[in-house]
């Protein structure tokens, strides 16, 4: 038996993964990367979607699809209020206290940002202890359920505990890439908005009546404040719906002059025929320090980001020069996370 922590403590259980024979796990949260490594490992697994530590995405990695489910057959079961953290190899065991996560135990060129600690046991040099913890593990089993469709839907779309995301929201890091930055450092967007596409904003918006509009809600023109139209909305309300609680907007535009546009102090403007418009002061540079990233041009984040935007933007459609695609961040997050990366983000 041995008391570990830090990297060591990351490596023993990520042995255990690598070795051969049965895999079991009572751990409360799991994140997409250690979740889709214990799918290819056929391992048996419990976990906790009460408390928001294991993503709708985390489910997806271990390949439950939920109009298959529930599948009493599936090797994935739900346990309200585990908190445990067990991963039970054939030849060695760890108890402690991380979770199944990137920030916990590192991997996809990550160390962990986590002090976590733990005990691992072998089987041979300590049978009675190993025998111990199988018997807790079976107890969890017993009182676990298979995973049904309503789990779905009550799994969050980001890990509330940054124990349990795959991504790292402690090192501060400046990513020089608005998708890379949010995939980092996720609740610094929660009031942050995206929207990615190829229609030409100017021959598709009133431009005058919605600037009527401001000018009769406000009182000036949007000029005046600062702000210009960032877009409209007329039958297209659903997709309004994900602005609404936006303070920016990031807006990856696939237009005749291609780019992005960032905007801050985002209002909305209702017109007497229905119709939504938003304005806002468009400014990288307050945009940036409002998400906290690092002083980058526009011109090098297009290139970062600009393929992984295009395939968001196509997402919406087939015709070229009207698709248009809202996401609020956590949306975005979800997508991302699935999304191959490109340079590293």
């Amino acid at each position: 038996m041995k008391i570990l922590n830090g990297t060591n403590l990351a490596k023993a259980i990520m042995d255990i993964f690598d070795d051969r024979g049965r895999l079991r796990c009572a751990v409360a949260f799991w994140g997409p990367h250690l979740a889709k490594r214990a799918c290819l490992r056929n391992a048996e697994i419990i976990l906790d979607i009460s408390m928001g530590g294991t993503s709708r995405n985390a489910l997806i990695a271990f390949g439950l699809e939920k109009s298959r489910l529930p599948d009493a057959n599936a090797k994935v079961r739900v346990l309200n209020g585990l908190h445990a953290k067990i991963f039970l190899g054939e030849r060695r065991a760890v108890i402690g206290s991380a979770n199944a996560s990137i920030n916990a135990l590192g991997g996809n060129g990550r160390t962990p940002c986590l002090e976590e600690a733990g005990v691992l046991i072998d089987r041979l040099e300590d049978g009675e202890a190993y025998l111990q913890l199988e018997k807790i593990y079976k107890k969890y089993q017993n009182k676990s359920q298979p995973i049904g469709p309503e789990d779905f839907d009550r799994a969050v779309h980001l890990a509330a505990t940054a124990a349990s995301r795959d991504h790292d929201t402690y090192t501060g890091s400046n990513h020089p890439s608005i998708f890379g930055s949010l995939l980092e450092r996720p609740q610094r967007f929660s009031q942050t908005a995206f929207i990615c596409a190829d229609r030409n904003f100017e021959t598709n918006t009133d431009e005058q009546e919605a600037n009527e509009a401001y000018e009769k809600v406000v009182g000036e023109p949007p000029k005046s404040h600062g702000r210009s139209i960032i877009c409209q909305f007329s039958d297209e309300l659903g997709d309004e719906e994900k602005l609404r609680r936006a303070n920016e907007i990031v807006m990856f535009w696939f237009g005749s002059s291609s780019g992005i546009f960032a905007y801050h102090d985002v209002v909305r403007i209702e017109h007497h025929d229905g119709s939504i418009s938003y304005f806002g002061r468009r400014s990288w540079p307050k945009v940036r320090q409002l998400l906290g990233m690092s002083s980058v041009k526009l011109t090098e984040l297009w290139q970062q980001d600009k393929d992984q935007a295009l395939k968001i933007a196509q997402s919406g459609g087939d015709d070229e020069d009207d698709r248009f695609v809202v996401l609020k961040s956590e949306d975005l997050y979800e997508i991302l996370e699935r999304m191959p990366t490109t340079d590293g983000a």
